[in-house]
């Protein structure tokens, strides 16, 4: 009988019955989650899969669309965060815990981040398939590492190993210990390889994690059990496909050829019993051989009386390939997508949804498929792991306030971020959000942010087309000094003499006026119709200054090139 039992892997501690979690009697929790330990009196348990579970499993390795599904429900999972959180009393939402001995278990499970990412994936797989795993947490040493024992496990600061094992791997010991009440209790064997076995230590956690089956609550059930009947016909079909084209590489046919008919024999198979067939016969062994020779799709040619040419027969065997045999396994792919706990256009790739694009489903796929999946895993962390380490580390399960403590999740990575970009920016003009929210929600990070130097210039740019902050701003920016004449009156034409300051004929630069502006009249029909004309007129002020600016450094740069070359020649 399952019953909880106190962990020994943090602190090797005597606790009382209470403080450790032990259930009176043996009994077992009704959670699809485990602590598992058995009595001396208890028989050995062999676990092994049903035959429902190892069909399952060979669909998994031999049924492409099948596969796929998993591995793409598996990915996901990866993606998926886990948090320590408090459930409150009223049954709301938990609420993350950022600090605390929970927070820290959590941050710490295997190893972190990429340790869990492998966690979530392969429970996720588990539970698509056979429905059922063992979590199991163990001491290794030197010894297990050098002898192989780990496999694709990595050790943590505490040098243990935490992995996900199916049910070929894991049995009973009939070797026993004695727990912390005296009690005999039988120890745990983990399968390493096809034919080794080595034995856990008497401290090691053995959960079970499990997607129930409500009629038989102690056992487990998967979506790909009811998908069974489906997968068998699916695979009947890709057998009948395969069996008619095999049966066209085997046998294709005969070729009838009348005995009227004489064909010329070439000198090199004259010695055959049938020159005509021996040469044939090595002309289609040739261009199998070199099938992307030329040769190899040349007819050969022949000359035979006319009226034998219709004699020539090609009598096929071959079964043909039926359109209604794909179309009977179209309908059997569909009525697959739906039976399994996975959006249907995973498996069916309808609405032009492929590997790359089919991420785009995932905000649906939360609700639906990801989420009830992801809470059986967190009830699992949480009675197996959890609870056992914090009581361990002499903390309580609950809060002061009597929230319970347990894992949570995070799926922000699956979600599909709607583009609020637009948003962002006139936000930030309305100064309710940060240049670095606009930036984020523009695609960008704070390694694109200006300088403060790029932040002053791009200030000045702004300022050198106002016409109140034009002479500073184009002094800061050019350092030419102007004499801002007073700007056109409303009505009046624009002054295309050049602005105050311009080159004169023959200085570096010369030659860059002001650009001429529109050939019409301002119209003066108030103040909006003044201002535009002032701004266009300070405009152009800026940009025949800029213009000059850069004509001269052009002009120096080239004189100092050319007087560099001459040093050279000289010397």
């Amino acid at each position: 009988m399952a019953d909880r039992r106190r962990d020994q892997l943090t602190l090797p501690s005597r606790f009382s019955a209470e403080s450790n979690g032990i259930v009176p009697n043996g009994v077992g929790l009704t959670a699809a989650a485990q602590l598992l330990t058995s009595s001396v009196t208890e028989p050995t348990r062999f676990l092994q899969n049903h035959q429902w579970q190892a069909e399952a499993w060979d669909f998994y390795e031999s049924l492409g669309e099948f596969n796929y599904g998993v591995e793409w429900f598996g990915e996901a999972l990866s993606r998926v965060r886990l948090l320590a959180a408090k459930v409150g009393k009223a049954g709301d939402e938990p609420e993350v815990l950022e600090t605390g001995p929970a927070a820290d278990l959590a941050a710490s499970l295997v190893n972190g981040t990429d340790g869990q990412a492998q966690l979530m994936r392969s429970l996720a797989v588990q539970l698509s398939v056979p429905g059922e795993s063992y979590f199991v947490g163990r001491d290794v040493s030197e010894i297990d590492e050098e002898a192989g024992t780990l496999l694709d496990a990595e050790p943590d600061e505490y040098g243990r190993v935490w992995t996900v094992q199916p049910t070929e791997t894991m049995r009973q010991s009939r070797r026993t210990f004695k727990d912390l009440l005296g009690r005999e209790r039988r120890r745990w064997d983990m399968r390493v390889d096809d034919a080794r076995w080595v034995r856990l230590p008497s401290e090691a956690l053995v959960t079970r994690v499990w997607d129930r089956n409500e009629r038989l609550p102690w056992r487990a059930m998967s979506p790909a059990r009811a998908a069974l009947p489906i997968m068998r016909e699916i695979d009947m079909y890709n057998r009948q496909v395969m069996a008619t084209l095999v049966s066209r590489v085997a046998m294709n046919g005969f070729l009838l050829i009348p005995d009227e008919i004489n064909f010329p024999v070439n000198p090199q198979y004259e010695e055959a019993v049938d020159p005509f067939f021996a040469e044939l016969i090595d002309i289609m062994r040739s261009a199998i051989k070199n099938p992307g020779a030329p040769s190899s799709a040349a007819p050969v040619p022949l000359r035979i009386p006319a009226e034998l040419i219709e004699k020539i027969k090609h009598l096929m065997f071959a079964t043909p390939l039926d359109e209604k045999l794909f179309e009977a396994r179209g309908q059997a792919l569909r009525r697959l997508a739906t039976t399994l706990n996975l959006p249907a256009e995973i498996i069916t790739g309808m609405g032009d949804v492929n590997h790359w694009s089919s991420w785009q489903l995932s905000e649906d796929a939360i609700k639906m498929h990801i989420s009830p999946k992801v809470e059986i895993i967190t009830r699992c962390l949480t009675v197996g792991y959890m609870h056992p380490m914090l009581r361990a580390l002499g903390e309580n399960v609950r809060t002061k306030d009597g929230e319970r403590i347990v894992f949570w999740y995070d799926v922000s990575e699956l979600t599909q971020r709607p583009d609020r970009s637009e948003s962002a920016r006139e936000l930030y003009k309305m100064k309710v959000i940060n240049g670095t929210a606009t930036r984020r929600e523009n695609g960008f990070d704070e390694a694109d942010a200006p300088s403060e130097d790029e932040l002053e210039e791009m200030i000045l740019i702004d300022l050198a087309v106002q016409p109140q902050t034009a002479a500073p701003a184009l002094k800061e920016l050019t350092g030419l000094e102007l004499d801002m004449p007073e700007p056109p009156a409303p009505g009046a034409p624009p002054d295309a003499s050049g602005p105050v300051g311009a080159p004169e004929d023959g200085a570096p630069g010369a030659g860059n006026t002001a650009p001429d502006t529109r050939d019409e009249q301002p119209s003066s029909n108030g103040d909006v119709t003044s201002a535009a004309a002032a701004a266009a007129w300070v405009r152009s002020i800026a940009v025949a200054n800029l213009r000059a600016r850069r004509n001269a450094v052009a002009i120096d740069s080239h004189s100092a090139r050319r007087r560099a070359r001459l040093a050279d020649t000289r010397r």
